[in-house]
């Protein structure tokens, strides 16, 4: 997947290359981590339904590695006064964190997907949602 996106590091294919780098080996690349992370927003909060899918903002905080488990911590920003962007009549905006189960570390952090309301999951509280790569 690495190449299709243009991102031809090597410390996503070469263990030698993450080790050198202080990774211990390979690292997933953003953008792999970051599908897991919205998918599990579209699921609880959008049906699965990638049509109510408007917008993403992530921060990349921690790499991660193959083979650990993410869990993504999501919730209702019900006032728009959680995140730095206003929210737009007609859009759900849910807010989410990406934590490393292994580590603790958060890898995705301040974190937030805006979904179109019509039609939309009634889901309003918090929940997550556990991922092994």
């Amino acid at each position: 997947m690495y190449s299709l996106t243009g991102d031809f590091n090597a410390v996503h294919v070469d263990n030698d290359v993450g080790k050198r780098l202080g990774y211990g080996g390979v690292i997933l690349q953003g953008l792999g981590f970051c599908g897991i992370s919205c998918r599990a927003v579209l699921k609880l909060y959008a049906n699965n339904d990638s049509s109510k899918f408007h917008s993403v903002r992530v921060r990349f905080s921690k790499p991660v590695n193959p083979g650990q488990t993410l869990q993504t911590q999501m919730w209702v920003d019900h006032d728009g006064k959680a995140s730095d962007a206003p929210i737009k009549a007609g859009i759900k905006r849910i807010l989410f964190n990406t934590v490393c189960i292994e580590t603790g570390n958060t890898v995705i952090s301040n974190a937030y997907m805006d979904l179109y309301e019509d039609g939309s999951s009634s889901s309003s509280g918090s929940s997550s949602n556990a991922s092994k790569l």
